[in-house]
């Protein structure tokens, strides 16, 4: 697996998580673009055609809010620090109830 790949089934992961969309980029035509809708703005990424098969579930057509990579990318650092604040608190309780579950043969 390439990289590209790679990159491709975290996009598409983000793309099960939050509202996500598909558009064609007029500069680069042959690539398109998965957008995903979070709490702290649009992320967009160009994806290979080869990689398209992960984003079947991906129907919406969206467009380009005009955020810069750099947008992008600060964005994608407040939600990872939002949600490090959140599972600060929940995942010891998460880990505990798995715990329970596994004891109880489930």
């Amino acid at each position: 697996m390439d990289i590209y790949r790679e990159r491709a089934h975290f996009v598409a992961f983000l793309s099960k998580m939050f509202p996500a969309s598909k558009w064609a980029d007029e500069r680069e035509p042959n690539y398109p673009v998965i957008g995903i809708e979070t709490i702290a703005g649009q992320l967009s990424w160009h994806v290979n055609p080869a990689d398209m098969d992960l984003f079947a579930h991906v129907t919406e057509q969206g467009s380009w809010d005009g955020h810069t990579t750099e947008e992008k990318y600060e964005r994608l650092a407040k939600i990872g620090d939002d949600l490090a604040a959140l599972t600060g608190v929940f995942l010891p309780k998460l880990h505990e109830i798995f715990k329970q579950y596994d004891a109880a043969g489930a």
